[in-house]
């Protein structure tokens, strides 16, 4: 699924762009420049032994790419499969992840007077895979951390999940 490029002719620092999708009931964001690639659900392969969280993998453009299932990940009850479900191909540094929504709701410019930082939460986090918070037209959209994802509890990091 293509995504339309929104991104002016010269950097426009008052704008920050992200790509909105859901998981269960939420919007969620992640930023435009980590997108690489926006694909249909197909078929995961399983790997024997990973953590819960993560489905296997998939094979895009010639590379092995692992899958993370968000709903999971998240705690969260992901809605039924109604054939909307995607995949969000990510860059983690120099690695890919994958990252399976329940869909794809569009691209979002937020000026970023509209983006901050998540609420502290104290000691035992609650906001551990929030990066931000950006707020348009009346609704708030939790920008992910992709790295906090992977490296929370289970201490998985990019490079672990990469795939030679």
């Amino acid at each position: 699924m293509p995504l339309p490029d929104v991104r002016p002719e010269e950097p426009d620092e008052s704008q920050l762009h992200f790509v909105v999708f859901q998981v269960a009931t939420q919007n969620f964001a992640v930023q435009i420049g980590r997108v690489k690639e926006v694909l249909t659900y197909r078929t995961v392969t399983p790997l024997p032994e990973g953590p819960s969280f993560i489905e296997g993998v998939i094979e895009s453009r010639g590379r092995l790419i692992p899958v993370v299932d968000l709903a999971k990940r998240l705690g969260a009850v992901g809605a039924a499969d109604n054939g909307r479900r995607h995949i969000l191909v990510l860059g983690v540094g120099k690695q890919m992840i994958a990252i399976i929504v329940d869909s794809v709701q569009r691209v979002l410019s937020v000026p970023t007077a509209n983006v901050d930082p998540p609420p502290l939460m104290g000691h035992t986090g609650g906001t551990a895979f929030v990066l931000a918070v950006a707020r348009s037209e009346n609704q708030m959209y939790v920008v992910l951390d992709i790295e906090g994802l992977l490296a929370t509890t289970q201490k998985i990091t990019p490079d672990q999940l990469a795939l030679s």
